[in-house]
């Protein structure tokens, strides 16, 4: 368990407390960096342990095929007449994200989709903030250790950002929407993109990140989400009303108190664009709109009543081309913490209720790597290669042994040793070996063929030179 009494850990790592396990009082959160296997197998051990941990409220599970987003003239997946034959899959992705099926216009007449955008704006709301948290860690040289997301709805951010949240040095990600119906598809888009994804993940760069989501109501501050790295909220203050979206980023800068906010709303003038009446607003559950005037008179008064940030001006997502004039579809503010303020918002002030919790098993594969080279370094040396022992079931004799005996030797917790697979360490073994040893299967168990042309000292010099030349 990772603790900034463990001497090695201490000595290799800036370890910060935050304690966001939600109710695991004596576990860390900051894993840190540089990361070696120890880290690596401590963080995994510390994962699984909160994984553990009771949720406050499970959801109903929501039909994903039959949700709604509640946009203008949402066409109907039943209708299957308006839609290409394709899996299921693929209709709900043209049909929240695609080209002239988004959420960005009402307009049906095909001759007019050049009016849509490509990528899909909410693919560009996306881009944008990725792109400028990585800016932001670049700059300030700070890990984005724990990133939120308020108003998360069906977790498109999060898994456009589930790539690159390594390289942001990311472990937490704090997700809270008030709609349980789109929480709980997107906690079930998001474990099913972790799925599909794995094998890539696993290969990245990074410590593996616990993704919690919550019920809650963002106008109430919730204590989990103070002090964090980042908070993100795209198109999601133009719901409430005014009144409410002001009181929102208000408490967010004054109480929260993130290193960096970002936030976005439609730009009201853009909606012309879509052939939409003065004043008709972009989605029918839309509160207010702004244009552009108006949202940059807000960032000037946000600047002036929190002086502690940076507030940049205004910037512009989603434009089609001829319309360059109204700059961009959505409007977005991005917050830098400029002073070391922390909030003073007690920790008894929990509102939200825990509902979800996935991990995103970053650096996994490198780590199942070394861990298996480390075992069958230290079965050689144990080992016994006896004559009498050899095979001759082939044009050359060889000695045959099962995995798990290999494995055996690994040096972690259950909680990680048990996610690697035999057959795939099988594989390892063979690339670290440059392919000396082979797959040796017999009645159905799992093991590895060492030809007797082989020797022990000839493998372990084969291992560790390769292992250098990584």
């Amino acid at each position: 368990m990772l603790n900034s009494n463990n001497p090695i850990l201490a000595k290799q790592l800036k370890i910060q407390k935050y304690h966001i396990l939600d109710g695991m009082t004596n576990l860390d959160d900051g894993w840190g960096a540089p990361y070696d296997n120890q880290t690596y197998v401590e963080a995994y051990d510390q994962l699984e342990m909160a994984l553990m941990e009771p949720l406050d409220h499970v959801l109903e599970k929501s039909n994903v095929e039959e949700f709604r987003p509640k946009f203008k003239n949402q066409k109907d997946p039943k209708k299957r007449n308006w839609i290409k034959k394709t899996n299921g899959d693929t209709e709900w992705k043209e049909l929240i994200y695609g080209f002239g099926t988004s959420d960005e216009s009402e307009i049906e007449d095909h001759e007019l989709k050049k009016h849509y955008f490509q990528p899909p704006l909410q693919v560009q709301r996306n881009s944008f903030v990725k792109n400028t948290l990585m800016n932001f860690k670049k700059e300030s040289n700070i890990d984005i250790q724990r990133l939120a997301i308020m108003g998360c709805g069906e977790m498109s951010l999060e898994r456009g950002l589930c790539d690159v949240l390594g390289t942001f040095g990311t472990i937490n990600v704090l997700s809270v929407d008030i709609d349980p119906v789109s929480l709980s598809v997107g906690q079930q888009l998001l474990e099913k993109h972790l799925n599909q994804q794995g094998d890539i993940i696993s290969s990245e760069t990074g410590l593996p990140v616990l993704m919690r989501s919550y019920l809650g109501d963002i106008l109430e501050p919730d204590h989990r989400f103070a002090d964090v790295d980042a908070i993100v909220s795209l198109e999601v203050v133009e719901h409430i009303s005014l009144e409410d979206a002001k009181k929102f980023v208000n408490n967010v800068l004054g109480t929260l108190i993130p290193r960096i906010f970002i936030f976005s709303t439609p730009n009201h003038e853009y909606n012309t664009v879509f052939g939409m009446k003065p004043g008709e607003f972009r989605h029918d559950d839309h509160k207010f709109e702004m244009n552009r005037k108006e949202f940059s008179d807000w960032l000037e008064e946000l600047s002036i009543r929190f002086p502690h940030y940076l507030i940049e001006p205004p910037h512009f997502i989603g434009m089609t081309p001829k319309y360059e004039d109204l700059s961009g579809a959505s409007q977005a503010a991005v917050c830098r913490l400029q002073d070391n303020i922390n909030t003073s918002l007690p920790q008894e002030i929990t509102p939200y209720k825990s509902v979800g919790h996935v991990a995103c098993r970053l650096g996994s594969r490198l780590v199942a790597y070394n861990l298996v080279r480390q075992a069958f370094l230290e079965w050689l040396e144990n080992v016994e290669m006896h004559p009498a022992g050899l095979k001759n079931e082939t044009f050359m004799p060889y000695w045959s042994f099962n995995i798990s005996h290999i494995l055996h030797h690994i040096h972690a917790p259950i909680s990680f040793s048990s996610t690697i697979d035999e057959k795939v360490a099988i594989k390892y073994i063979q690339g670290m070996t440059s392919y000396k040893v082979h797959p040796d299967s017999v009645n159905g168990v799992n093991g590895i063929a060492i030809p007797q042309s082989q020797t022990k000292a000839n493998l372990i010099e084969t291992v560790e030179r390769n292992a250098k030349m990584q």
